[in-house]
């Protein structure tokens, strides 16, 4: 991929986690206000991870680091879009929204998938992006399938 491109996926990956983030927020606001600030909290937490994946992505788009923050960070966000949208459409207006089952399950399967991929592989990759040896590649290998496994159950 050219640098160009992607240092415009890195911060169209921003764009959207602050689309994402805003959805959010407005679902909050009709479901339970009292939780905004925790919320709120969340969203910055994440804001600060999608803010430093796109600056190493844009940079250095060989390390997959930056890309493992982006895609971690959206999946995240997704995942309490999701959430926020099952409890409006399941609880605050019950019927109004199709779906309202299926996304509070994604939204509750991601939001774990999202943390652990940022985590796991951040650790295991850093500083260059790279396994240290070749000796930790069936770490690399056993934290996938826990998270695919995460996945299905």
């Amino acid at each position: 991929m050219s640098t160009r491109i992607s240092f415009w996926l890195a911060w169209f990956a921003w764009v959207l986690y602050l689309v994402i983030t805003l959805l959010t927020v407005l679902l909050t606001l009709k479901n339970a206000p009292s939780e905004l600030l925790s919320d709120s909290f969340n969203a910055l937490v994440l804001l600060v991870f999608i803010t430093v994946g796109a600056f190493i992505a844009s940079r250095r788009p060989e390390n997959p680091i930056g890309w493992i923050i982006c895609t971690g960070t959206l999946i995240w966000a997704l995942s309490l879009l999701a959430l926020e949208y099952g409890v409006y459409g399941l609880i605050t207006a019950p019927g109004s929204l199709p779906g309202g089952v299926l996304m509070s399950l994604f939204g509750a399967v991601a939001k774990g998938i999202g943390w652990y991929l940022i985590m796991t592989f951040l650790l295991l990759l850093f500083p260059n992006g790279h396994l240290p040896s070749s000796r930790w590649r069936p770490l690399a290998w056993l934290i996938a399938g826990l998270l695919a496994a995460y996945m299905i159950t």
